[in-house]
């Protein structure tokens, strides 16, 4: 009887699962992103190159000028974090801020010393950054990347930076660090 009842369930359910298929594809929801929880729990110290002495997360307090990159990436819920050797003065900061196509590209006109480019084997939206012979006021290096990625802004600045295959390890882990939003 075990038999008969089992062979009837089976030939029910195939049934209703054959009655009830719907022929409308199944949409894959969106993957939300969101920004690092923390400096701490972001994948940037992993990333450094081997070449820059005893790496840390660099805490810092920060106090930016109205209308620069940092106020707004703060003031729109992001986070900025630093990591590197203070005492040596080389490493990197990272900020992740949420924003969308239309509000990048507003900031976008700001940067008008950045070229615009297409970041190797990244699925960016789009991307401005400093080049390869990137260096501040005082003669120090320094080698920045704006990019969009699945509505997150990211932003990369690094003293030892010289060309894109260098910043490669750092964008993926800034992008690595993306939560699940």
């Amino acid at each position: 009887m075990n038999k008969k009842l089992i062979i009837s369930l089976l030939a029910i359910s195939t049934f209703l699962v054959g009655c009830g298929a719907d022929a409308t594809p199944v949409k894959k929801p969106e993957v939300n992103v969101g920004i690092p929880d923390d400096c701490t729990s972001a994948k940037i110290l992993a990333a450094l190159p081997s070449s820059i002495p005893d790496p840390k997360f660099i805490d810092t307090k920060w106090q930016p000028a109205q209308g620069t990159d940092l106020f707004n990436a703060l003031n729109s819920g992001g986070i900025a974090c630093s990591y590197g050797n203070q005492q040596a003065e080389i490493g990197t900061t990272i900020i992740w801020a949420p924003s969308d196509k239309a509000n990048f590209d507003q900031m976008a006109t700001k940067w008008s010393s950045l070229s615009q480019i297409d970041i190797p084997g990244v699925n960016e939206t789009s991307a401005y950054w400093s080049g390869n012979e990137a260096t501040s006021a005082d003669d120090r290096h320094m080698w920045l990347i704006n990019l969009l990625y699945k509505n997150i802004w990211i932003q990369v600045n690094a003293s030892f930076v010289y060309k894109m295959e260098d910043a490669l390890p750092i964008i993926n882990a800034a992008i690595g660090s993306l939560t699940n939003g």
